[in-house]
């Protein structure tokens, strides 16, 4: 039993992941229901595997010990099902300093889906009810963690270059993917994460699974049924979907911070010129 994990920076398009594979693995006559999409899936915040390895409830724990208990989190969500289990996390593989934050002994693989910086801060700011200057401090913050609320234990997350750094680097099968080849190119990246996966690679079934989980549709359901996911502070979950819509609305100096905070990684997944000129 090992865990394939599904990881991302928030804001980078896992929940698009999550809809394509769950609508792939079950193959429905129509679009799975985002609800349905959430049920079928799990994530590493998930407050009940840690219920499982506590005698007292989760709300009572520090940052601390949160943290202390995810490898028994981990296993426990290893060992819920039968065979390997697609997990969800927003957490880096290690954060900056060294500190390990996924189990390995209970990684079986990772799909590290990743997205360009500026548009993630757009969506983040949103999310999170931000303004754009206080989000790039946040994408900039080695420390950075999602805070626990009633159904969800802290979630450490890192700055953005660190987060992808940390599973590009990890010494485990993974399979890397742009947000924006998704966006450009959906056959060709999604049939690279089902061949990644070991799922079924019928041509028509990857089509179908693609057409259920497109942007369009997930917005549709939102709007008619609302989602689970959505924050307070936002007016929506599935915003616009596209590329590049922070040339739009980002401050120039918001621009630059971020080039600044993030250059080296940018280059790396092509975001990036090597004289600076962004890409997106």
């Amino acid at each position: 039993m090992a865990i394939l994990w599904l990881a991302s920076y928030p804001k980078s398009g896992n929940t698009w992941v999550r809809a394509f594979l769950t609508n792939h693995y079950l193959n429905p006559p129509e679009p799975l229901s985002l609800e349905a999409v959430r049920q079928a899936t799990k994530g590493d915040a998930e407050i009940w595997p840690y219920q499982q390895v506590l005698e007292k409830p989760v709300r009572t724990l520090s940052t601390e010990q949160a943290l202390a208990l995810r490898p028994q989190a981990h296993r426990a969500l290893a060992a819920s099902q039968p065979g390997d289990i697609l997990i969800k996390t927003h957490s880096p593989y290690k954060f900056s300093g060294g500190q390990q934050i996924i189990t390995p002994d209970v990684t079986g693989g990772a799909i590290h889906i990743v997205r360009n910086p500026w548009d993630v801060a757009v969506s983040y700011a949103d999310h999170f009810g931000k303004s754009f200057e206080d989000t790039a401090v946040d994408m900039a913050n080695a420390g950075l963690a999602i805070w626990p609320n009633p159904v969800q234990v802290v979630q450490p997350v890192g700055d953005w270059s660190n987060h992808a750094s940390s599973w590009m680097s990890a010494k485990i099968p993974r399979l890397t993917v742009r947000y924006e080849d998704m966006v450009a190119k959906p056959n060709e990246t999604f049939a690279q994460i089902i061949k990644f996966a070991c799922m079924d690679d019928d041509p028509e079934r990857l089509e179908r699974a693609i057409r259920f989980s497109r942007f369009e549709e997930l917005s549709q359901q939102e709007a008619a049924d609302g989602f689970a996911e959505r924050s307070k502070t936002s007016e929506k979950f599935f915003r616009k979907g596209g590329v590049g819509g922070w040339r739009e609305v980002l401050p120039p100096a918001v621009v630059r911070q971020i080039a600044k905070d993030h250059r080296k990684m940018a280059r790396a997944l092509k975001y990036m010129t090597s004289d600076g000129r962004i890409t997106v």
